[in-house]
């Protein structure tokens, strides 16, 4: 019996070396303009709140009373304030705490919050029904009212503010993760992985804490914005830090009682909080759309 000779074709090798065509390297990065700007000033704000001590050109605490309300000049670029310090230093030193108390703020109430809307949303039952009853209650006090009378019962200071955000961001998150787990305990695979058997903390880290790990990055950038909002606005009513301390808030309380005879005093840390908190929300855009999985 004759047999028959196909040709069949060499298996195609992969060249590791081989460069990444364009169009995969272009989907591997962000492509928004927000993203990069938000980056940008958010870096920028981040690195001027860490070398403060070293960009500050005189003592953010030192007064002149003589020279009070002195406007910007070649000494003093942006001028000095009611007590005669000048705004510039004050601006510096400012970012790191209105920074730091709502970045460490966030950094509390996200994890806190993810881990309470997973499992709400993955076991259901009678853990979901407390969990959520609980941040029901909270969620009824408005957030601003909910921190004023925690900072009022722990005292004025820099750790009643962080405490404060973090309680009232716990909900924000909590709820927000728990719809998205719901909507993906719902998808086949997920099913799929329940049949083989894979137990409900497996399932969560390795299937379901993936898909829903970018729209935590976007609300958190976010998130980041709006407490550094409100921590502006509890020292503005003189209960975030302690008045000595340049916090931006305070810095803008303090502008806004002499508008009308130095307003550069209120409008520097006007804009300075304008911009910083215009670049988290960029970043979150640009996250949003770096990170949808319909992105083609």
């Amino acid at each position: 019996m004759a047999t028959l000779n196909i040709d069949r074709p060499a298996p195609r090798t992969v060249d590791a070396a081989a460069p990444v065509p364009a169009v995969i390297r272009e989907r591997r990065r962000p492509r928004s303009r927000q993203f990069w700007i938000g980056g940008a000033i958010v870096s920028l704000a981040i690195a001027v709140a860490l070398l403060a001590p070293l960009l500050a050109p005189y003592d953010p605490l030192a007064q002149s009373i003589a020279h009070q309300y002195d406007g910007p000049s070649s000494a003093h670029l942006l001028g000095l304030d009611d007590l005669g310090r000048d705004v510039l230093s004050r601006l510096l030193y400012g970012a790191r705490i209105t920074l730091l108390t709502a970045v460490l703020a966030i950094a509390i109430a996200l994890p806190l919050g993810t881990i309470i809307g997973a499992w709400s949303g993955l076991l259901r039952g009678w853990f979901d029904m407390v969990a959520m009853r609980v941040l029901d209650v909270q969620l009824a006090y408005p957030g601003m009212l909910l921190a004023l009378v925690m900072i009022v019962a722990l005292g004025p200071s820099q750790k009643s503010v962080i405490l404060a955000l973090a309680v009232g961001y716990v909900p924000y998150f909590a709820r927000l993760v728990r719809g998205a787990v719901m909507t993906e305990a719902s998808m086949d695979y997920v099913l799929a992985a329940e049949a083989l058997g894979q137990r409900r903390a497996l399932i969560l880290a390795r299937h379901i804490g993936p898909s829903v790990a970018g729209l935590i990055a976007v609300h958190g950038s976010f998130a980041v914005s709006g407490a550094m909002v409100t921590e502006a606005s509890l020292s503005f009513l003189g209960l975030g830090v302690s008045p000595s301390n340049p916090s931006w808030g305070r810095m803008l309380s303090s502008g806004a009682e002499v508008i009308y005879v130095a307003p550069h005093v209120a409008l520097v840390p006007i804009v300075a909080l304008s911009i910083v908190i215009v670049g988290w929300f960029f970043l979150g855009e640009g996250l949003r759309e770096y990170l949808d999985p319909r992105r083609g």
